[in-house]
């Protein structure tokens, strides 16, 4: 679930502090990690818990740095409990924006995905109403960096030492190196390739 600006930081505030609001030395801070979360419940409840307790702004300027990069592991292995809850079709869709159409267009996504079989129309209706994607003012499709962060690594982990066995190619070197090594497999089903560089 995304939250707006205000409800992040109150919810945030009472996992942090147990108060509906931040201590004062720490209103900044509180800031930056609700920026940080982006709106995302999950997020805003596993960075105020890790947080909670720590009375020393200099830890959480630590945290900030440091610690809640470690902590994007534990919300990421809650974020694959709802992931795998999916229907295998909503799977692909989420793993497809994660690697290769975050940020583009609904329309083209739609075209080119719906020739896939994954019946995208219904798809993004379900992960739209279970806040996994968002659609812009602008029609682009959107998901939270974690949710990107752990779609990438559901495709990484099927295939740690040879991307030619992974489903999605999207970083240059991989595509590079299983398309001029002739390395792809059957299990290649998409790859990008960045023109622009």
């Amino acid at each position: 679930m995304k939250l707006n600006a205000m409800e992040a930081f109150r919810l945030f505030s009472l996992k942090a502090f147990r108060n509906d609001t931040p201590a004062k030395d720490f209103v900044e801070l509180s800031k930056r990690v609700v920026e940080y979360a982006n709106g995302l419940l999950l997020a805003l409840e596993v960075l105020g818990s890790f947080l909670f307790g720590r009375s020393n702004a200099s830890q959480w300027r630590s945290a900030i740095e440091r610690d809640l990069k470690e902590s994007n592991k534990e919300i990421i292995d809650r974020l694959q409990i709802s992931f795998d809850g999916l229907a295998e079709s909503e799977k692909n869709i989420i793993l497809d924006i994660a690697c290769f159409f975050k940020g583009d267009d609904k329309v083209m996504v739609t075209k080119i995905l719906n020739g896939c079989g994954f019946f995208l129309d219904i798809g993004i209706d379900v992960l739209i109403k279970i806040l996994m994607i968002t659609i812009d003012e602008h029609n682009k499709l959107s998901m939270h960096d974690l949710l990107q962060e752990m779609g990438r690594k559901i495709v990484r982990q099927e295939s740690s030492d040879e991307s030619g066995k992974r489903s999605r190619l999207w970083e240059g070197e991989d595509a590079y190196d299983v398309l001029t090594k002739n390395t792809a497999t059957e299990a290649v089903q998409g790859v990008v390739i960045d023109y622009t560089g």
